[in-house]
């Protein structure tokens, strides 16, 4: 199903679920929202409903236990954080989340103390100045007779009329948590039972395999309206969580619970970087060559690529 599925390329309705795990949505449409299968002799259990996923991912028994991911699969992404579990798992997350958080893996001695505090008085006074003279500017109080660098970027910057090309940090977060939801990295997730464990009416076995398939909670209109498959960032302009309806279940493009992506703020302060830098100098589309084939390999990707076109400011 999945090879036929990804044999053509589609529009770009962004209803990618249906041709990224074709087989998890005909079977959601038989069996509904949560359903039971076998994958070859181990039984995996599809949930799809955000009040079941938020019970089963609060118990400690599932949430911090993924499944393995057979020798090739191990292969390829090692034997670090994401495959590990038990203690092992703790201590790489806890070195991983150091790393990901800058200067808490820096040791400084009593000189590179006062550096950092001369800097950062440096930094206030010149703030300082640069507030000083934009108000000037705008107040109209500004001598034009001899400009200099700071008060040309300063008049640049507020003299800016084209306001269809400004996006403030609160836009581009709206714009790149709606790119999650349609196009999250990863379309599913899974955890392993570790004991039996009740769960609301459920009773789940020790070893059994629940698949969490993200794609299927970012697209269900029941979650997101009729315009779910729109690309709409404006779904996210109170927040995450009053784009949910508080049910954390329901957005999960870096995965629930305890495992979730421990590098997740630092892929959205990147992306935010990254956009603002481009911004900044260029406008940008979509090439009239594109061709929209979303597929799944260790990580959601266009199949060739992404041609866009670049237009000088």
């Amino acid at each position: 199903m999945l090879k036929i599925s990804t044999s053509l390329p589609m529009d770009i309705l962004h209803r990618i679920f249906p041709r990224v795990q074709p087989h998890i949505d005909s079977w959601f449409k038989i069996y509904g929202e949560n359903f039971l299968f076998l994958y070859g002799s181990q039984a995996e259990l599809v949930v799809t409903e955000p009040e079941l996923l938020k019970k089963i991912m609060s118990v400690k028994e599932i949430s911090v236990k993924r499944p393995g991911g057979g020798p090739i699969y191990k292969k390829l992404v090692g034997d670090g954080l994401i495959m590990s579990h038990g203690d092992k798992w703790a201590k790489q997350r806890k070195v991983a989340i150091h790393a990901f958080t800058g200067e808490r893996m820096i040791f400084k001695d009593k000189d590179d103390v006062e550096s950092d505090k001369l800097e950062a008085s440096m930094h206030y006074l010149i703030m300082q100045m640069i507030r000083r003279r934009e108000t000037t500017i705008l107040l109209g109080n500004e001598d034009d007779s001899t400009p200099d660098y700071l008060g040309l970027l300063l008049k640049a910057h507020h003299n800016n009329t084209d306001d269809d090309y400004k996006l403030s940090i609160q836009d581009m977060g709206m714009i790149i948590n709606e790119t999650l939801r349609l196009y999250p990295s990863a379309v599913f997730t899974s955890r392993k039972v570790l004991k039996e464990t009740r769960v609301g009416k459920l009773v789940l076995p020790r070893n059994l395999n629940v698949q969490i398939p993200i794609s299927a909670l970012h697209q269900d209109p029941e979650i997101w309206g009729e315009d779910v498959h729109l690309f709409k960032p404006e779904r996210f302009s109170q927040g995450i969580a009053k784009a949910v309806n508080n049910n954390p279940g329901a957005y999960i493009p870096f995965g629930y619970g305890p495992r979730t992506c421990v590098g997740a703020n630092f892929a959205i302060t990147e992306a935010k970087i990254t956009l603002s830098m481009i911004l900044q100098c260029y406008r940008f589309a979509l090439s009239p060559n594109y061709v929209h084939e979303p597929v799944q390999h260790v990580a959601l990707c266009p199949k060739s690529g992404v041609q866009i076109m670049l237009q000088d400011l």
